[in-house]
């Protein structure tokens, strides 16, 4: 299930907890390179747990209001499916 394997992957790389997770959309994150689709959701119930990172696995949590993330997008501070 693919919004239960979200939710793991976010508590593992950032520490938060998703009670509830909203699908935005399925993507590709290297067209032309291979076929791995992401995709995105959304939450704004959050809580926080514990970080389980690999040793090998760097992770920067970065708080950013809602209201900043379309111009986050069009001045390329985000330009990446991955960001």
């Amino acid at each position: 299930d693919r919004v239960e394997a979200a939710k793991r992957e976010l508590e593992e790389e950032t520490g938060y907890i998703a009670k509830e997770l909203t699908h935005v959309v399925d993507m590709y994150g290297s067209p032309g390179f291979c076929d791995e689709q992401l995709s995105i959701y959304f939450t704004d119930n959050l809580e926080e747990g514990t970080v389980h990172l690999d040793e090998d696995e760097f992770v920067e949590v970065i708080k950013v209001p809602i209201e900043n993330v379309k111009s986050m997008l069009m001045n390329k501070e985000i330009e990446d499916a991955k960001t």
